[in-house]
Parts: C-alpha cells; structure tokens; sequence
C-alpha cells in the first residue's frame, strides 16, 4: 500500500516537472534542527508565499529526506528563464537568502533540469548580442608600470609576456564586443622591488593615470586602485588616497605579495579600512611565493597555479573568518572560482578534525561564502559554471574578459557563445553581463 501511494506522488511529481520549463533541487544540509526551524520560518513570514505569488513560478516546496534528519531538498520551478529572473531579481530572494543565513544552513548542492525547447537548436545563439556589457576583469598596463617592471628584470617574473595595451586599442576591443564599462587593475607582478618608497610611487602613478582616464572617457572605465603591498601602513595611505581623493571604485588586491597572504593578520588594519569604505576587493592571483621555476617554465602559472593561487588565498580568507568579520567587503573571486568548488567541500569536511584538535577555529563558512562574487573569465565552460553554481548564487556571478591577456577576437568570439550557453543553466545574460556588476558598484558609480 505504502509502495503505491509512493509511486502516486512520484508520477504526479514527475507530471508536474514535465510541464514546467526550468526545474531546479537545491539540497542544504544544517544543525540541531534548523533546516526545519529555516522552513517554519518561511511559511510563517510570507516570505515563501511572496515567492510563490511571482508570475510564472509553478512550484515552490521544501522536503525533508528520510535518511538525513538535518537535511532539506528544496524544489522550484519557474514557467521560463524570464520567470526565473524576475525571481533572481527580487527583494524576496535576498531576504530567503539572508534568512538562510541565520540558520546557518550549508553544504548546499544545485542540480537544475531544462527541457529542451523545440524553438531554439542546441547551441543556437540570441537574435542579437547583449551590449552594454560590463567587464570586472581587465587590465591597465601603462608605460610608467611596465617602465618600472623591466627595471628590475622582472617583466618575465609569472613567466608569461606582459601584452601591450593602449587605451585606444582597449576602447576599440570594447566597442566591437559590446562592452559599454571596463574596470581596469594592475596586472602581475606585484610592484615591489624591495623599497616601500618606490612601490607607493608606482602605484600612485598608476592610479592617477588611472583616475584621469576614468575622466576623460566617462562611463567607459572604473578602476580598482593598486596598493603597495607588502606594505601594510602605505597601502593604506595609498588606499585612502585612491577612495577618497582620486575616486577608486575599490581596490584590487594579489592574492599574496611576496609571501603575504590574503587572510595574514598583518593584513588586518587595512581590511578594516576597506570595510569602513564598504569596498569592492578585486583579487588576482599571483606567482606564489614558492614555487619551481623549472616546472613553470613548462607549466605556465596561468594553466594550473594560478587557479590553486586564487584557491589557497581565499581560503586563508575564510579560515579566518575575514568576511564574517569585516561583512561590509565585497571581494571578487576570479576565473570561475578557480577550484574553490572542489576545495570548499574537503575544507567543510576536513575543518570539525582541524578544531577539535585545537588547530584551527571554527569559522562559519557559508556565511564568509556568502560575501563573495566571482568573475567569468579565462575558460568559462558548461562544466565551470554548473561547478560555480554548487557554491554561489547567480546574483553573485559577473562577465569579464581578461583583457588584454587574451587577443580581442578570441575575446569577441568566447563572449558571442558565452551569451547563447547561459540560458541552459538558468543564467539570464542580461544580469550576468551587466545588471550583477551595475548592483555590486551601485548605478550612480556607472554613470558618473
């Protein structure tokens, strides 16, 4: 009998999801009874209702599992990707996720489901491009950086070649990929060559070059402002200079500098001043500041240790609580996450061993997770972004390019096919090109 009413619920299940246009199961796991205490809280709200009342949402439940008592199997589905966006764009979900927050709950697994649409061929492209693009991940390489660069030998330090660059071949690429912004950072190296002095009045170059670029092609650039580091006093001098004087839209931050690590203590006094700014951090990975020369010299940094680089750096981050500590950062995780989301779970996993024997503290990881975004460039592929998706919300996921690391045309194709892939995993275009970037900087730094 029981077997029976389970195949009725089943097959009406399945019936439903066959009508519906995106179906998305989203798996949480919490502790001492939260994940029902998250779903009481819900249903009591409003909030759960307010979801359900959005045009176009056909389903909206939660389900407990019966092998895991502190598990919680969420189904939702949506009528079309339009649907979905209304929803991703509401106030609504930003108070689920913050709800989510409060209980804690983690471990979060995403599987969605698209039926195909006999309207579109696989693979097929949108009728037109989106323009207006707005590009995280770009590069600024002046004379006065590269100048300073080959004085010390170290144009070859990541062991790949500096490109070229000019603001008018930057514009060109743009215009011709349906770029409408850029944010521009300071490429690898690090510009410290042993004197504090010299890096600051590098780094003070680049951002006043920089800033008068931003004024004099308005709503083309921002800029993130290069700090000194590894010293601490004078990147926050610079830093102070950069937000308050020149008009830096945040800072951009090496995953180390020399050794020094995001996440190092020494680091603190300056996250406390960003916080106070309520900063935007664009990190960068680096060379790491141990590595075998012989083997990247074969194995450039940029096909492997530069996605452990970014790895290991945001994990300091959250091994030590920065973003719970200081929640007004904004930091932004580069090249689809590197391989945070292999990493986060054997970090969730590995952390209960890691306290109980005294040699970490317990750190809230989903809640620093929570305060990341992450850009798309280097290879953006099916896999990459359903592998992002595990870790972070779509509202939290941005365009870049790489620029000028990567030639324009490769640039111009890889954002063509990258606009036709992102419908089939529940991305609307529009918010991951422009709308997510616009809401991290706020509309009016766009449009000064």
């Amino acid at each position: 009998m029981k077997k029976s009413i389970i195949c009725i619920a089943l097959m009406a299940i399945i019936s439903q999801m066959a009508n519906a246009q995106l179906i998305i199961n989203i798996r949480y796991s919490g502790e001492n009874g939260n994940a029902r205490k998250y779903v009481e809280e819900m249903e009591n709200s409003g909030i759960a209702a307010r979801i359900r009342a959005i045009e176009g949402c056909v389903r909206y439940d939660y389900f407990f599992p019966a092998e895991d008592p502190e598990g919680l199997l969420l189904i939702d589905e949506w009528a079309d990707q339009e649907a979905l966006n209304r929803y991703h764009s509401s106030p609504v979900m930003k108070e689920a996720a913050a709800l989510r927050e409060k209980y804690k709950l983690g471990g979060r697994q995403i599987r969605r489901f698209y039926p195909e649409s006999p309207m579109a061929a696989p693979g097929s492209q949108p009728a037109q491009p989106v323009v207006g693009a707005i590009d995280i991940h770009s590069h600024m390489i002046p004379e006065s950086y590269l100048k300073a660069v080959k004085k010390h030998g170290m144009e070859m330090d990541e062991k790949y070649p500096i490109p070229s660059w000019s603001a008018e071949e930057h514009l060109k690429f743009m215009d011709e990929a349906g770029i409408q912004t850029a944010v521009l950072t300071m490429p690898a190296p690090q510009p410290f060559f042993g004197k504090a002095a010299e890096a600051s009045d590098v780094c003070r170059k680049f951002n006043e070059d920089a800033a008068a670029l931003k004024a004099m092609y308005p709503g083309r650039f921002l800029f993130c402002a290069a700090l000194p580091l590894p010293d601490v006093k004078a990147a926050i001098e610079e830093a102070k200079y950069a937000l308050e004087v020149l008009g830096a839209d945040g800072v951009k931050l090496a995953t180390n500098s020399y050794g020094q690590y995001l996440g190092d203590e020494d680091l603190e006094p300056l996250m406390a001043y960003l916080n106070s700014r309520k900063a935007v951090i664009i990190t960068h990975p680096h060379k790491p500041s141990a590595v075998n020369d012989k083997l990247i010299s074969s194995v450039p940094l940029a096909s492997y240790e530069y996605l452990a680089e970014t790895t290991r750096a945001i994990l300091n981050m959250v091994a030590h609580d920065v973003l719970v500590r200081y929640p007004d950062l904004k930091v932004v995780v580069p090249h689809c996450g590197s391989f945070l989301p292999n990493a986060l779970p054997r970090f969730k996993s590995l952390m209960p061993v890691m306290v109980a024997q005294g040699y970490m503290r317990p750190v809230d990881v989903d809640a620093n997770l929570s305060r990341l975004y992450f850009d798309l460039a280097g290879a953006a592929t099916d896999d990459a972004i359903e592998s992002l998706l595990t870790i972070t919300e779509p509202s939290h996921i941005l365009y870049g390019s790489d620029y000028p690391y990567v030639a324009a045309p490769a640039l111009i194709g890889a954002k063509k096919a990258l606009e036709g892939r992102l419908g089939s995993h529940g991305l609307d275009p529009n918010s991951i090109f422009a709308g997510n970037v616009a809401q991290l900087f706020g509309s009016d730094v766009l449009t000064n």
